[in-house]
């Protein structure tokens, strides 16, 4: 009789085993919870969707970003119409202004050091684009200089081979 009720024991515990080993692959099968998104995030997403718009759409999203960010100057608002100034090959692309709003970001505020070191990044970028930009317009100055220069001895080559030819010209009569 023991043997029976050895057996009688041992059910449960061994179903109880198995229910706990079901709900354990439930728990692992069953879809994660959603994480919430960062600002960074949100900030990519924003910026991903602002190069698949039409110019003419980001005309548009860079009047609201610039009304909504003077009339609150949230740290969002701000973010967002950096991301637009930074756009290339629109009307309002500007690194100078983009920077001056990283530059005048309030330092002080509570954010995640993500948003802090996408900061930094963007402002790091910007400035080496800036400095990009500034080297370029001296090359093509320096271009335009050595141009001038050529097309100057061209025209004085010219001149002298006229008069060799007039001196030549001359001998002949």
């Amino acid at each position: 009789m023991s043997s029976n009720l050895l057996k009688l024991w041992l059910l449960p515990v061994l179903l109880l085993a198995m229910l706990t080993a079901c709900s354990n692959i439930l728990t692992r099968l069953s879809p994660p919870q959603p994480i919430a998104t960062s600002e960074l995030e949100d900030l990519l997403q924003y910026y991903d969707s602002l190069r698949e718009k039409p110019i003419k759409e980001l005309a548009g999203e860079y009047d609201r970003a610039r009304q909504s960010f003077s009339q609150d100057g949230s740290n969002a608002n701000r973010a967002r119409l950096i991301l637009l100034l930074t756009l290339p090959n629109t009307s309002f692309h500007s690194t100078t202004n983009a920077l001056n709003l990283l530059n005048e970001w309030p330092k002080n505020v509570e954010q995640p050091s993500s948003l802090d070191s996408f900061r930094t990044l963007l402002t790091l970028l910007l400035t080496e684009q800036q400095r990009a930009g500034r080297r370029a317009s001296e090359s093509s100055r320096k271009l335009k200089e050595e141009q001038n220069r050529a097309e100057i001895l061209r025209n004085k080559v010219n001149d002298i081979k006229s008069m060799e030819r007039n001196l030549i010209l001359r001998r002949k009569n």
